[in-house]
């Protein structure tokens, strides 16, 4: 466990010291890709198990969650 987190911190400071004086325009390509990566993820892996088990609800709610992070976003 320690050889993950020490591996965890040196990739953390090894992409931090390139990306931190970027425009936040040109770093938002990244993030999005990553933020697109965790959404297909969740879709793929955690969702229809939901659903399943927690039926129209559980879409409701979802978008619903979606909505609220995009207008907090927005703020």
């Amino acid at each position: 466990m320690d050889y993950l987190r020490c591996a965890a911190g040196r990739c953390r400071g090894a992409g931090r010291r390139p990306l931190s004086g970027t425009d936040p325009a040109t770093i938002s390509l990244p993030l999005a890709f990553a933020a697109g990566a965790v959404i297909a993820s969740l879709a793929d892996t955690l969702m229809p198990e939901a659903f399943e088990h927690g039926g129209p609800a559980v879409a409701l709610s979802t978008a619903a969650g979606f909505v609220l992070s995009f207008v907090l976003s927005l703020a």
